[in-house]
């Protein structure tokens, strides 16, 4: 156990930063006194705080360019939490850039549109079409998506369990390889298996 000069609380030394020049290997204040106090030092000075972590970041990537590449694996769930937290912070901004950026790159974004269009088309078997309960099926989990929008105000998709663009795998366009999710789930969870790592 060890004594935070901080709050004088008894914690354990996990509870403590590792430093190296310290008589104990830890830091004298505990993990939580030393979050405050970084967060103080940031809000008393936001812009020189972001540009000397803009240097810092600019200084590490000259001296190896896999520098975010080995930043984000070296604790990937962690990584992925604050990329969703960013997300959410800054959605409305990144839906006004995607749309905008759609707008100034029409081509591009009908190429993307389509990609997926043919995709899917190619994902669902002749045996589905020519099957009025499997289309039927398949229109379930579409009017179940539209229903629970109109219930609840949140915008719903319909989403492949296994993508239909994935990198090692490609679903089909079957009844049993859909879901409804909320729109934010399903853009989150992006062309890949729930669970499944990059």
């Amino acid at each position: 156990m060890k004594r935070c000069v901080s709050c004088e609380a008894e914690k354990p030394f996990g509870e403590f930063y590792q430093r190296k020049d310290s008589p104990d290997g830890y830091r004298n204040d505990c993990k939580e006194c030393r979050r405050a106090a970084s967060t103080r030092v940031y809000n008393f000075d936001v812009e020189r705080q972001k540009a000397t972590r803009k240097a810092y970041y600019r200084r590490q990537v000259a001296q190896d360019s896999d520098y975010s590449l080995k930043k984000y694996w070296a604790d990937v769930d962690r990584s992925r939490e604050l990329n969703r937290l960013y997300y959410q912070k800054d959605r409305k901004n990144r839906i006004q850039k995607a749309v905008a950026y759609a707008k100034a790159n029409p081509a591009k974004a009908n190429a993307t549109k389509k990609k997926y269009k043919l995709a899917k088309r190619n994902a669902c078997p002749p045996w589905v079409y020519s099957s009025s309960e499997l289309c039927e099926q398949i229109r379930y989990f579409y009017e179940e998506a539209s229903r629970l929008a109109e219930l609840t105000g949140v915008s719903y998709h319909v989403d492949h369990i296994v993508p239909l663009q994935g990198e090692a795998i490609c679903g089909l366009h079957v009844p049993w390889n859909l879901q409804v999710l909320t729109a934010s789930e399903n853009c989150s969870k992006q062309n890949r298996l729930v669970g499944e790592s990059w």
